[in-house]
């Protein structure tokens, strides 16, 4: 995994071709520690897919983008794992039949890294 935000595909950590990180949490609670500034070196976290499939992706990008600052000084590695990764024309999670587009959060430094990993910078 890269410093950054990385989105990965549940079924490639249950292959082992990725590591979960020892520092694990949901993404409300990621979402609280940022907005308090703090922020974990290495964490997976969870429920990214949910959270935007309650159209809460406004949210998301918001606390996020206001980050930026301090993510990238502490320069953090990021995973949030996601049920499924669909690629037409541009990046998606698919979640219960839906698909939401990454770049609604995660802008214009969404990078392709594998079949199953998009990596997004901090300057969303």
């Amino acid at each position: 995994m890269e410093v950054g935000y990385n989105i990965v595909e549940k079924s490639s950590i249950k292959k082992k071709k990725y590591e979960v990180f020892d520092d694990r949490m949901s993404i409300i609670q990621f979402l609280r520690y940022v907005k308090r500034g703090v922020i974990p070196t290495r964490v997976t976290i969870t429920g990214l897919d949910e959270i935007l499939y309650h159209n809460a992706g406004d949210i998301v990008y918001d606390i996020l983008s206001n980050a930026s600052n301090l993510m990238i000084t502490k320069k953090p590695i990021i995973q949030f794992l996601v049920d499924r990764i669909v690629i037409d024309l541009e990046p998606k999670i698919k979640i219960k039949g839906r698909e939401i587009k990454l770049r609604d959060v995660f802008a214009k430094t969404l990078t392709q890294m594998d079949i199953d990993w998009f990596h997004a910078m901090f300057n969303i």
